[in-house]
């Protein structure tokens, strides 16, 4: 790999993970947007970090956004930041690495407005399935895959499975996030 900007230090450290694979360009794209609501392409996202050869100096957009992200206003009030100083909003307090926290079977409750309420199993490698749900599009026996669940965030499903239907995206919480309750709460019998 090529040398990486001086932000991408800072976004992995923000991340607790370093960004090394495809896997992990991708996963980086998602939160990004789940963040700023900008889309850095993964391929946007591989020069910075130096894993595809490139001869130029990633743009002010780009910068900008990757600065928003770790919750500066802009590059420039990166730029004059100490390295370990970074504003006490980009501090993460509830959240599930997926990868990391949960295990093959866990199963944990996801709610958000207005009234939604979602009951998921973990099936291992990032993919979960619905075991129940109301007043949400998401219907027992649904698959997706998610890689990080952040609470008072969107969260951003990936090739959602419901029935015979072709793989889609789809967002949780838009208007003011998801909340979670791991490990997940027993449903009443009949439900």
């Amino acid at each position: 790999m090529n040398d990486q900007h001086p932000i991408c230090k800072s976004v992995e450290r923000m991340l607790h993970q370093e960004i090394r694979t495809p896997k992990d360009f991708t996963f980086l794209r998602d939160q990004i947007y789940a963040r700023t609501r900008v889309i850095l392409s993964d391929t946007t996202l591989k020069r910075v970090w130096g894993y595809v050869n490139y001869d130029h100096a990633p743009s002010l957009r780009t910068l900008n956004t990757l600065a928003q992200f770790l919750g500066f206003q802009d590059y420039k009030q990166f730029s004059e930041q100490s390295p370990d100083e970074a504003p006490s909003d980009i501090v993460i307090s509830n959240y599930i690495d997926v990868d990391e926290d949960l295990t093959e079977g866990d199963e944990l409750t996801l709610y958000w407005l207005p009234d939604r309420e979602c009951h998921l199993r973990y099936l291992g490698n990032n993919r979960f399935i619905v075991t129940a749900s109301a007043n949400t599009r998401l219907r027992e026996g649904d698959t997706f895959s998610c890689h990080f669940i952040i609470e008072g965030e969107p969260l951003y499903l990936s090739q959602l499975h419901q029935g015979d239907r072709p793989a889609v995206n789809y967002v949780c919480g838009k208007q003011g996030g998801v909340r979670f309750e791991y490990p997940s709460p027993t449903l009443p019998k009949g439900e």
